[in-house]
């Protein structure tokens, strides 16, 4: 479940005090001072991503950013959504690709969007795949930069994306 940041932040010490990295998806602009003390990255969530105040007020936290790419998103809206980063000063964005709708029951990664938005932003990509990890291989094998699990993965799904993804390396 969703709980407030300004709850929940504490808990978790100060940035990277953490055996991963604390990224957080904030509720509302409100959250953000609360996530800047605390996290080491702000995630802007699929839902989020064309809400270019949000954007722009998460950029001047001065905290990494990743951006997942909304259900329906273009390439180039996605694109867009970093640039609103980049135009308040924070060069430090990264894309994460959710994937997209279609008749299945989960979104459907889509590797080529995944290959285009690195090839035209020559930003780092992620990729979710907390629905599909038997993706994570594939994902990796498209130039992915990584993979994000989302909060509540058992550490069995953490443990099967880790032994997936150890089929391309170390």
């Amino acid at each position: 479940g969703k709980v407030a940041a300004t709850a929940e932040l504490p808990r978790h010490g100060a940035p990277g005090g953490h055996a991963r990295p604390l990224v957080v998806e904030p509720f509302s602009a409100a959250d953000l001072p609360a996530i800047a003390e605390s996290a080491d990255a702000v995630l802007v969530g699929a839902a989020w991503m064309q809400d270019f105040q949000l954007l722009r007020a998460v950029a001047r936290t001065g905290l990494p950013v990743v951006i997942q790419r909304g259900p329906a998103a273009t390439l180039d809206e996605w694109l867009s959504a970093a640039e609103y980063c980049v135009a308040e000063g924070n060069n430090d964005v990264v894309l994460c690709e959710t994937g997209s709708r279609t008749h299945l029951p989960h979104p459907a990664i889509d590797l080529a969007m995944l290959r285009a938005a690195r090839e035209r932003s020559r930003r780092p990509v992620l990729v979710d795949v907390s629905t599909q990890p038997q993706l994570a291989v594939a994902a990796l094998a498209a130039a992915a930069a990584g993979l994000l699990l989302a909060e509540g993965a058992t550490p069995e799904l953490a443990a099967e994306v880790r032994s997936r993804a150890a089929v391309l390396g170390p």
